[in-house]
């Protein structure tokens, strides 16, 4: 939360997720990768998240979460719609009688048979730590010692030997392969030292958790280079499936926790595949509803008025075919044998002992092309940059840095094969009626660094990051084309390190006005939450609006109401445009560009907002922060997003130089219970220093402050790379009173 006024409301999303299975109890959808199930803040009202999703998309104020799933981690995941179904749900998944059953892509040419052979469990400590008996008379014994002669602990040196302590439920360490193509891990959980991290523990570590993972392999790439798994867990622990398949050598395919950092890719290739829980026990009463049509689900089977039964539906295996696709294997419970002339046998059907539901959530593309080999993620751990190797003590070697204009005509279908994953991945924003601006691709986030794509309505401005050959350009723009669909026109920019010293000349080389695909579009209208925006692609580098900015200006909008607001560095005024529609009493937008100050004020019309000169004033910041504090003119909420570097009438401007003097100078102006809002997209700068200089700006105005938020760049859409923080980072302050003046105490007089 920004203020002290209250939790303001979330702003109404117009996503739609995929809707597998609705009724009056539950709803089953296929979550979409990059989409957390919950908000880390409940109270952040511009987080999108699936239970905010769910609520507006199904107009109900309850949803019930009984399991989750990883941010990236795709699939089936079930909510209850009312309370009343709780209790029911809770038994199901806390007495583990819901099946869940996996897809995963890993690395390596997984044989179980091997894997169970080789496997060695942990010895067990050769003295486990004794537990000592106490003295006649209740007290302690003291502590046990050693010596010659004694090869275990003793009690007190009274030549007995003291009771060991065992453990009351010893962990279990087994590997164990049914069949040939099946492999039952049974080894324990436990949190290691390093944040977000898990690991199989040793013996007796008192913090583990038994788990237990089974597995079977459903296909392997041409080149052995990857596994698909078919992976049921009948245990949930965290992390559980990544841990266990780590730990025998084969990580799932993009886990930026487990999985080597010289081997990524654009994802965590890890998807729920099928969710089997049991009937509820009101079922006769439970009306089964369709999936919405704009949900993009499939409907459950029906019979008449309700949903066909698992043994009824059947509970889909799925091997896969001869061209890596999936099948399904028949109706019932299908069992699955290797046989002496293939992986698998004839399906067999059983009978289940209850009544079962099974929801299946299609898998992507990508995990049907095991078979036939995964040349897209080849590309990408070529393309991408190793981490530093150190050389020696205090020296850093830089390894061979691998560019976007390495690429020949033999990468174009891995190529294509990375837009089609960005651009599925995006899925959910291109369902949203109500927003057409985003990033389609995000560099090394989706496996092309250096190249990145941004959609605002129809068109496409593909940004160039490093030197590129035109054969490559058009090899770029005819892949980007072939996945994103023709409906678009593509501009291209190249962007330099030094864009602000371009002449105009280079500038137009740099950004042609000509469309490098498509018709010619000089402006456009696109949308961001039913907000307009005018958007200019002939019109340089910048087109009008900073994609990255969408759930920020979605907090300001849901921030801004009855209060006063001035947006510093106003740039084309989108931040003006969400407070002014959220509500504030006044707004007022200061930039140093009268032609930027114009166009925001076009974008104010667009959205049917009155246009006063008095909001827009031409100016630089740091003067006007002077202007407005001796005026003693004070705003609710001030908004900072100033460029990494500037340069102004003979001054200029760094953000890694002089961003502390500026968040002191803006929180001059700023009421008591007022909001600081701090971004910066300077990726030299991390978010720890960038927190500690503005957080030192503040206290160097006298004013106290409290950190009410700490924000990135939208996760669905710019995914970062493992072990990249991100390049945006957006403070959220709530600025107080005044520092009490230190004043220090008179000093004593001396004696005569």
């Amino acid at each position: 939360m920004a203020s002290g006024k209250g939790h303001p409301s979330r702003i109404i999303t117009f996503m739609r997720v995929p809707i597998i299975y609705q009724d009056k109890n539950i709803v089953v959808v296929n979550k979409p990768v990059g989409l957390s199930t919950h908000a880390p803040d409940e109270h952040d009202v511009g987080a999108v998240e699936l239970v905010g999703i769910l609520k507006a998309q199904l107009t109900v104020d309850y949803i019930g979460t009984h399991q989750r799933l990883d941010k990236d981690t795709s699939g089936a995941l079930l909510f209850s719609l009312r309370r009343e179904a709780n209790p029911a749900l809770a038994r199901i998944f806390e007495g583990r009688e819901a099946g869940k059953t996996y897809l995963a892509i890993v690395h390596g040419l997984v044989r179980p048979a091997s894997s169970a052979r080789q496997f060695r469990p942990p010895a067990p400590p050769r003295h486990p730590m004794p537990m000592a008996a106490p003295q006649r008379g209740g007290r302690p014994a003291p502590p046990p010692r050693r010596g010659p002669g004694h090869p275990l602990p003793y009690e007190g040196g009274r030549g007995r030997p003291m009771p060991v302590r065992e453990p009351a439920n010893p962990l279990v360490y087994s590997l164990t392969a049914p069949s040939r193509d099946e492999l039952t891990i049974r080894l324990p959980i436990a949190p290691a030292a390093e944040s977000g991290r898990w690991l199989v523990p040793a013996v007796f570590d008192k913090l583990a958790q038994d788990a237990t993972t089974s597995i079977r392999v459903l296909t392997t790439s041409k080149d052995n280079r990857y596994t698909l798994l078919e992976v049921n867990l009948l245990t949930g622990r965290t992390h559980q499936i990544r841990v266990h398949l780590a730990h025998i050598g084969h990580p799932i395919v993009g886990d930026a926790l487990y999985s080597p950092p010289s081997k990524p890719a654009p994802r965590l290739m890890l998807h729920a595949l099928e969710l089997t829980i049991p009937a509820l026990e009101d079922e006769a009463d439970t009306d089964p509803l369709p999936a919405s049509p704009d949900g993009g689900g499939d409907e459950a089977p029906m019979e008449g008025d309700r949903p066909l039964l698992a043994e009824e539906q059947g509970v889909m295996n799925h091997a896969p075919t001869e061209d890596g696709a999936f099948m399904d294997k028949g109706q019932g419970v299908i069992h699955h044998a290797p046989t002496e002339d293939g992986p698998f046998e004839t399906p067999t059907q059983t009978s289940n002992l209850k009544p079962q539901h099974c929801f299946r959530a299609e898998p992507p593309e990508i995990f049907n092309r095991v078979r036939e080999g995964l040349p897209e993620l080849d590309l990408v751990q070529r393309l991408a940059v190793p981490f530093m190797q150190p050389r020696r003590i205090g020296h850093l070697t830089p390894p061979p840095r691998m560019e976007i204009d390495s690429l020949t005509e033999a990468d174009r279908p891995a190529l294509a094969a990375l837009f089609r994953l960005a651009v599925e991945r995006r899925a959910i924003l291109a369902g949203d009626e109500a927003t057409d601006i985003y990033r389609l691709v995000n560099a090394a986030g989706d496996g092309l660094p250096g190249v990145t794509v941004d959609r605002y309505a129809a068109a496409l401005i593909l940004s160039l990051y490093q030197d590129t050959a035109p054969a490559i350009e058009r090899m770029l723009v005819e892949t980007l084309v072939e996945a994103a669909g023709e409906g678009y026109s593509v501009y291209l920019k190249r962007r330099p390190r030094t864009a602000a010293t371009l002449s105009d000349t280079t500038a137009a080389l740099a950004a042609p006005p000509t469309p490098a695909y498509g018709p010619r579009i000089a402006q456009l209208t696109a949308k961001e939450k039913e907000l307009h925006y005018i958007i200019r692609p002939t019109d340089g580098l910048s087109v009008g609006l900073f994609a990255d900015m969408r759930e920020t200006r979605a907090r300001v909008q849901g921030w801004a109401r009855g209060r006063t607001v001035l947006n510093c560095f106003a740039y084309t005024c989108g931040f003006g445009v969400a407070a002014s529609v959220g509500g504030a009493t006044h707004v007022v937008n200061l930039d140093l560009s009268r032609r930027y100050l114009e166009w925001g004020q076009e974008n104010y019309a667009a959205n049917g907002l009155s246009v006063a000169e008095r909001d827009f004033i031409f100016g630089d910041v740091l003067d006007w922060f002077h202007r407005f504090d001796k005026r003693g003119e004070r705003f609710d909420m001030v908004i900072l997003d100033p460029p990494s570097f500037s340069t102004a009438k003979g001054s200029s401007f760094s953000a890694a130089h002089d961003y502390g003097k500026l968040a002191e100078l803006a929180a001059r102006i700023i009421t008591p219970g007022g909001t600081l809002l701090a971004c910066t997209n300077h990726s030299g700068i991390n978010r720890r220093t960038f927190r500690e200089m503005t957080l030192n700006g503040v206290r160097a105005a006298g004013r106290s402050a409290n950190v009410t938020g700490y924000y990135r760049e939208p996760a669905l859409d710019f995914p970062a790379p493992a072990n990249d923080e991100g390049y945006l980072k957006v403070l959220s302050l709530e600025i107080n009173e005044d520092l009490p003046i230190r004043q220090d105490p008179p000093r004593p007089r001396h004696r005569e």
